[in-house]
């Protein structure tokens, strides 16, 4: 029923233990034993339900470590992961719930964009009053009441909203200047993607695009007098 361009992604929630025996993990196998196709996997990071705390987060989905070894052990499948549903409550539980929320976010989204197997981090509302379960504007019921948004219900941006800003638009975006050696050769370590490369000398510049990979990579870029 799919084309063979579309990609089909796996998604779930399981993040509240890891082993080589994790249900999540098995069925993988299991999937990949039977030929199946599995482009991706869709890791959901809800920060609400189960009957939890939030303090009892600590040990486990706020927890570096053990985030780690769970992403590592779900990447040995051999596809690209992504956080495919991303809430972070902004309510009160934890003392000044948007201040909270914003240094969650920022720590969790560069914990992610540091894991090699992540492709993408998708955060699942933007707006408060927008969120499953509840009537529209109603901050008191359904997944509402945890203030996931990035921005207040009246459109004007939480802490969280313009911390994520500035993580993608500067903290995760290279921007170099540099002059070449006596043999015409600069070197600059950035971030993996695409760029623009302008090149100038007396009064002649050009401009060519490139993409850096993982493994680096070199462009050359010749300008006639």
């Amino acid at each position: 029923y799919f084309p063979k361009t579309a990609k089909l992604i796996y998604n779930d929630n399981n993040w509240s233990w890891f082993s080589d025996y994790t249900p999540l993990y098995l069925l993988l196998r299991h999937l990949q034993a039977q030929g199946c196709r599995l482009d991706r996997l869709g890791l959901q990071y809800h920060m609400f339900g189960s009957g939890r705390t939030a303090e009892s987060w600590a040990d486990d989905m706020l927890n570096p470590e053990y985030m780690f070894k769970v992403l590592d052990l779900d990447a040995s499948v051999g596809v690209p992961l992504q956080i495919s549903e991303v809430t972070i409550l902004g309510s009160d539980e934890l003392g000044d719930g948007e201040e909270v929320q914003s240094r969650i976010l920022d720590r969790m989204y560069r914990l992610w964009f540091s894991h090699p197997a992540m492709e993408a981090a998708i955060y699942w509302n933007l707006v408060d009053g927008y969120a499953a379960f509840a009537p529209q504007g109603d901050m008191t019921a359904g997944e509402n009441y945890y203030h996931g948004g990035l921005i207040h219900f009246d459109m004007t941006h939480k802490p969280a909203y313009d911390m994520m800003n500035e993580l993608f638009h500067h903290r995760f975006r290279t921007e170099a200047d540099g002059q070449t050696d006596d043999r015409g050769c600069a070197a600059f370590r950035g971030f993996e993607g695409d760029y623009e490369l302008t090149v100038e000398k007396n009064d002649h510049s050009a401009k060519t695009p490139f993409t850096l990979r993982r493994d680096g990579g070199e462009v050359e870029i010749r300008l006639e007098d």
